[in-house]
């Protein structure tokens, strides 16, 4: 079973980024399920403009690494991983697990550090993209758990593709279950804003 789920796991992890490369998050808005909360808050937001976006700049923004993201026990067995019948009963069994320290960063500023993965460009410009735990791990070895990610929509044309290195993205937090025909293709995302070094 272990086996099994970590296969699936692997699958639906290559098939999200694969599904952000070829259609990208906003084109797929249609077979993406999002909580309520968060669906609401990317409403609002669609009728403001970058700079109102935030407003709470002001603030200082909260550091956040996968130790934290990912710092704690996900156990998801095949109903949760994969769900069309009872997708919100699902989506809530997850986001139950999710620890109420990072629930209540949904919709706050953040800066989250990690490896990036493109995965959407606009001519040349870097529209979407992954950040991941552990680059080798994202690719090879033992796949990697949805919060083991955060998904990324640029909001601003400086963000700038960095293969090598960690980097620090600052922008505003999404936290619950999100869906993909079915499948839980993440529980982080961003709206990513501002690029900054590891060590800023």
């Amino acid at each position: 079973m272990i086996k099994n789920l970590s296969v699936r796991r692997h699958c639906v992890f290559l098939a999200f980024i694969a599904t952000l490369s070829a259609v990208g998050m906003a084109r797929a808005g249609d077979a993406v399920s999002r909580p309520p909360k968060a669906a609401a808050a990317g409403a609002e937001a669609s009728q403001t403009n970058s700079a109102a976006a935030l407003n709470h700049a002001s603030a200082k923004p909260i550091v956040l690494r996968f130790e934290q993201l990912a710092g704690y026990p996900l156990k998801l067995t095949d109903d949760l991983q994969m769900n069309t019948n009872r997708a919100a009963w699902a989506d809530a069994q997850v986001n139950a697990m999710i620890p109420e320290s990072i629930r209540k960063l949904d919709g706050q500023r953040v800066i989250v550090e990690g490896f990036m993965v493109p995965v959407a460009f606009d001519k040349e410009r870097l529209t979407e993209f992954v950040l991941v735990r552990d680059m080798p791990g994202c690719c090879f070895g033992f796949p990697p758990n949805p919060h083991e990610w955060v998904k990324a929509v640029v909001k601003s044309p400086k963000i700038k593709v960095e293969f090598e290195n960690p980097v620090r993205v600052g922008g505003i937090f999404h936290v619950g279950a999100e869906r993909q025909a079915g499948y839980l293709s993440g529980i982080y995302s961003l709206d990513a804003y501002e690029l900054l070094s590891p060590t800023r």
